[in-house]
């Protein structure tokens, strides 16, 4: 039984089939009262068809006995070439296509989620030219079953664009492809992101009427398709899913900072003195390099240049423009660029260009240093020298690289010069340490600490980036009304860039702008994130991040009593102390007196610790050699109690994990038919019988599974990591 929330009710999916001659009772109340068991299991052919008993007590092939495949129930998937595959599986273990030949069905499309679903390039141009909703990319092949949908608008004007699930990065702003083909301008900015998800299964026989590359199937096989997400228990939102774009979070702030520009990295484009005569700089001036500047200023380590303006033999007008390789670093990083008092120098009216100069700026101006701001990057100073006719003034001429234009005017009869030690590039806050904390591959999903990322105290104190947010948010919010994920909804101060392919990121670059640092050497993020997926740190002398490592991983250092728990379901749908529940029995041997077979209806309840949601596997292992059900289904699963309680006053609470979003009330339930069969699975010769033990695995989001292991990305299954029921199933041989 599973919850199909799209219809708001419980709905049967079939895990496996069995093939029956004999029913009793009516309806869907029938059972089999004789199961079809075959020595020699070989695929339906001409001449097995013509051999069947034809008498009138004889019965015929009917509903999924296929024409040259395996009979069905003997099919189930396997990995072959790192796919899952439909195969035959013998009872020694072989696996062969289940036409004995060369089929392996792959799954595909079995019900797409939209009444618009995509169609894949090559079929729309080949079949179906003038529609317009197409994958965005021709080499990926399930696009039009699951796949990314951005809603794209600019005022009235909407476009919708499908992308394959997997797509990196798939573009948050586009043109109007209709009038731009090119897309040179992309004014429709994406309002609306879904990742969507159709049913997949394996196809026993395709149409033949219909073009391969649709994909239209007469027949499906009657189970569930592996390795692929199962569409109803998809939860994300009972942990933490990052938006697209939104999954880069900055966890070392660094302060606003500067550097200087020097002698030791200035590229100095070029000096040049102007005037009507073209005349140029006295090399009188330029032996002032290897002096004092009179003590204002050390010549020996400045930049090395010295300008004079004026007097009756030499230029009116000097010009130097200094260029420095800032790494590309964009202009939004950078808060000023500016001048102090002691890194330049003016002079005016000397009677000869004599080294001995008082240097100064004009008196009569509030400040002696030059600041260029955003607001004013291009706009002329007003320092000048004692002569107000005389301005000295500084401009941005280029950003990459940043080109500074140094400009003085001394139209006086008499000596003047100009001095520059060095400029400064003052740099806004920004990030130090970047991290990824979700991973595309799995839905962009989070390792977070959920009880913590989801409780808080002050939504609006958080947005303004109070420093209480941060202490008050850990270890938790201290409940109430306030501790609801609606409010925190905003993303915690993730980026909406990456910083693979940029440079130098400050503060304005951030949405919303939150940023962490580090408290006795350690990520605070890491008390929001458990794990990381990728991490950048900045090299300030290149102003980039390269080389990136995994950053940390602390999801194994949990407790094992954190671990996911389950319970049986007792008569009045109460926990129960024991693990699970078969048909109203949680411990003890289940021996019906003479019973061949035996139909299983297991139940229980299951969660997972509240900052570890949500629950990543819930499978089945029914230890009949039967495919366990539930295996690689990728879900992401609510919590299943009896109650669900999240208020913080109650002293049985379950925090996040007992939230509307994080939990539902009821339990899990599978349905299995056992068959025993003399030298079967589970048949001992001894006894001349059948023994099974069912055994339940439970996942949470971190890795940790039921029975107190941990295991990673991997399945808990894949190592046995689970829990048995306290007893066993046992049944005696059938006859053929």
């Amino acid at each position: 039984m599973v919850w199909d929330k799209t219809i708001g009710q419980y709905k049967e999916v079939c895990q496996a089939v069995k093939r029956c001659d004999t029913l009793v009772g009516q309806g869907s109340s029938s059972q089999c009262a004789h199961f079809v068991l075959a020595k020699e299991i070989q695929p339906l052919d001409k001449t097995i068809y013509q051999q069947r008993d034809i008498s009138w007590a004889g019965k015929d092939y009917s509903g999924l006995s296929l024409y040259k495949y395996y009979p069905v129930e003997w099919l189930q998937p396997t990995l072959r070439n790192d796919q899952y595959v439909l195969a035959y599986k013998a009872k020694n273990g072989e696996t062969k296509p289940i036409d004995g030949k060369d089929f392996y069905p792959v799954s595909i499309c079995q019900a797409f989620p939209e009444k618009d679903s995509p169609f894949k390039q090559k079929l729309a141009s080949s079949y179906y030219s003038g529609i317009s909703n197409i994958c965005e990319k021709e080499d990926k092949e399930q696009c039009q079953c699951s796949y990314t949908k951005i809603t794209y608008t600019s005022g009235g004007q909407t476009q919708t664009r499908w992308w394959d699930k997997a797509e990196e990065n798939p573009p948050l702003t586009t043109c109007d492809q209709e009038r731009d083909k090119d897309c040179q301008d992309r004014p429709l900015k994406a309002s609306k992101v879904q990742q969507v998800l159709g049913l997949e299964n394996y196809c026993l026989e395709p149409d033949p009427s219909k073009p391969k590359e649709v994909e239209a199937c007469l027949t499906w096989w009657p189970g569930v398709a592996v390795g692929k997400e199962d569409i109803y228990e998809q939860h994300p939102e009972a942990g933490y899913q990052a938006a697209l774009g939104q999954d880069w979070y900055v966890s070392k702030e660094k302060a606003s900072w500067e550097e200087s520009v020097n002698s030791s990295n200035a590229d100095i484009k070029g000096t040049r003195c102007e005037n009507s005569n073209n005349n140029a700089c006295p090399d009188t001036y330029l032996d002032c390099r290897s002096h004092s500047s009179g003590g204002i200023i050390s010549m020996s380590t400045d930049m090395n240049i010295v300008w004079p303006v004026g007097g009756e033999d030499y230029t009116d007008h000097a010009i130097a423009e200094i260029c420095f390789d800032n790494k590309n670093v964009p202009e939004s990083a950078v808060e000023k660029i500016y001048l102090g008092e002691n890194d330049f120098a003016l002079d005016h009216d000397n009677e000869d260009p004599s080294c001995s100069l008082a240097w100064d700026c004009n008196k009569k101006t509030s400040s002696k240093s030059i600041n260029l701001t955003p607001s004013n990057w291009n706009n002329s100073t007003d320092c000048k020298d004692n002569d107000a006719d005389n301005p000295f003034n500084v401009n941005v001429i280029s950003w990459s690289p940043l080109c500074l234009k140094f400009d003085y005017h001394d139209s006086s009869g008499r000596y003047g010069a100009f001095l520059l030690k060095q400029f400064r590039i003052k740099y806004w806050s920004g990030a130090e340490e970047i991290v990824k904390v979700a991973d595309l591959n799995d839905g962009n999903m989070a390792k977070a600490w959920t009880n913590r990322f989801y409780e808080y105290e002050d939504k609006d104190a958080c947005e303004k980036k109070s420093s209480s947010c941060w202490k008050n948010k850990l270890p938790s919010c201290g409940g109430g009304s306030n501790c609801s994920k609606s409010q925190a909804s905003f993303a915690w101060g993730a980026m909406s860039q990456a910083p693979a392919d940029t440079y130098y990121h400050s503060s304005s670059q951030y949405a919303p702008s939150h940023l962490y640092t580090y408290s006795n050497n350690q990520p605070e993020l890491k008390n929001l994130f458990a794990k990381t997926y990728l991490r950048y740190s900045l090299d300030a002398s290149t102003k980039t991040y390269p080389n990136p490592d995994t950053g940390w991983d602390i999801t194994s250092q949990s407790s094992p009593s954190d671990s996911p728990k389950t319970a049986a379901v007792g008569s009045d749908n109460s926990e129960g102390s024991d693990l699970m529940t078969i048909n109203n029995t949680s411990k003890g041997n289940i021996a019906p007196p003479g019973a061949t077979s035996y139909m299983a209806i297991l139940k229980f309840y299951a969660w997972a610790d509240k900052n570890h949601m949500p629950i990543r596997e819930v499978v089945v292992d029914w230890g009949d050699d039967s495919f366990p059900s539930g295996l690689y289904s990728g879900i992401k699963g609510k919590n299943r109690r009896r109650y669900c309680i999240s208020d913080p006053n109650d002293p049985n609470t379950q925090g996040w994990g007992g939230s509307a979003d994080a939990c539902t009330q009821g339990y899990f339930q599978f349905v299995h038919t056992y068959i025993c069969q003399a030298g079967g699975a589970g048949y001992d010769k001894n006894t001349n019988k059948c023994s099974f033990t069912p055994k339940v695995y439970v996942k949470d989001n971190w890795g940790w599974c039921n029975d107190g292991n941990y295991v990673g990305d991997i399945s808990c299954w894949t190592d046995g990591h689970g829990q048995p029921y306290d007893g066993q199933i046992i049944l005696s041989p059938a006859s053929d």
